[in-house]
């Protein structure tokens, strides 16, 4: 990908995609918002919009040239745990904190984060290990 193309999709992106879905979703007016749709800590509007354009970019860059060299093992690992916690902390804080009082929604975010985040951890170690037949 070109600097130019990237440009292109830092400023196009947000107008076609990012700008629309967000009134959509969180406009009253929306039309989204009208069928029932709801957000909850912007799980849709910035997450899996975020994530789908990033499948999209990711099927038009070229494979690394060196990958074989570089391998797909960890380069810092004490790095990575950290990193690893203060995503987790703030994830739960967000999620939690979205509901603005201690209510059932708001134990109800805390468990579907915790879930979820358990879920596709158990998800990548099964893929890991179908792919290379053991666990690391």
């Amino acid at each position: 990908m070109t600097f130019e193309s990237f440009l292109f999709f830092v400023v196009m992106w947000p107008i076609l995609v990012y700008y629309p879905l967000a009134h959509w979703i969180w406009n009253t007016d929306g039309w989204l918002a009208q069928l029932g749709v709801m957000d909850f800590a912007g799980g849709l509007v910035i997450h899996s919009s975020s994530g789908v354009a990033a499948f999209v970019v990711a099927a038009f860059l070229q494979p690394r040239k060196n990958k074989d060299k570089l391998g797909e093992t960890a380069h810092n690992v004490p790095l990575t745990v950290v990193g690893g916690m203060i995503v987790w902390a703030v994830w739960n804080f967000f999620n939690g904190g979205s509901a603005y009082k201690a209510s059932h929604q708001a134990a109800s975010a805390l468990i579907n984060t915790q879930l979820s985040a358990v879920a596709s951890s158990l998800l990548w170690m099964i893929l890991l290990y179908r792919r290379d037949g053991k666990f690391y």
